[in-house]
């Protein structure tokens, strides 16, 4: 009951000074929506990227030697900001504390890093949690932020066609091969009309759950996967 009362008044503060015009952040006076600038700049990281893992990259490269040896299962990785500081801050508001406002600052956030990415994919599908934890959360935050994302650049929402039918233990605490046999068969997608598809989750820690997507989607023969991530670890866990 007591962290239930603390969760509702970080939620009520949150809300007043978004109402304020106050950046949720640094609750500094601002005339942009949800983050001030400064914090959006802060956050965002600017540096160039490889388009299939986010490995930093030097000059005018697009593809990392690794990913150029070895391709992931999608076409595009598409992230915003590491998962660090006020975005693990913001992420486990959004996750454990019902504080579902945090969902658009993070699809704002990708959005910045969306501009040039085109084509842009024909559906959107959200990672799916499994019914128990998603009736324990009360939503899916991956959902949040595609249904976000989806309004912004009018591309419709799939909330059906991938489903997770079996639950499955914490990817953090198992090594590679565990993640693996821990995932197989924990999806089920039931075959759609678009060929470009882009998968919305809230972070990318190991990418397991979305190469396993993407291999059960790949032999679907959707031919064009993009992952759209508001946040990464370093790139390394994605191998």
């Amino acid at each position: 009951m007591r962290l239930l009362v603390k969760s509702y008044r970080q939620l009520r503060e949150t809300l007043r000074n978004q109402a304020n015009g106050y950046c949720l952040l640094c609750r500094q006076p601002t005339q942009a929506p949800r983050l001030c600038y400064d914090c959006q700049k802060y956050l965002c990281s600017r540096e160039n990227r490889c388009q299939l893992c986010a490995t930093p990259l030097a000059g005018e490269q697009t593809i990392c030697g690794h990913c150029q040896l070895k391709p992931p299962p999608w076409q595009r990785l598409v992230v915003a900001a590491h998962y660090r500081g006020s975005i693990i801050e913001m992420v486990q508001r959004l996750k454990f504390k019902h504080q579902s406002l945090y969902a658009p600052v993070l699809a704002d956030l990708l959005l910045n890093s969306l501009r040039g990415a085109e084509p842009l994919p024909e559906l959107l599908l959200p990672v799916p949690l499994h019914w128990r934890r998603r009736l324990k959360r009360g939503y899916n935050q991956a959902e949040l932020i595609a249904r976000h994302l989806g309004r912004a650049l009018d591309i419709p929402l799939d909330t059906k066609s991938l489903v997770r039918h079996r639950s499955t233990r914490p990817q953090s605490d198992l090594d590679r091969q565990q993640r693996r046999k821990n995932l197989k068969g924990a999806f089920h997608f039931t075959q759609v009309e678009a060929q470009h598809i882009a998968l919305v989750d809230d972070v990318i820690t190991t990418g397991s759950t979305l190469r396993e997507i993407c291999r059960l989607l790949g032999g679907h023969k959707i031919k064009t996967i993009q992952l759209w991530v508001p946040c990464y670890t370093p790139p390394k866990k994605l191998r």
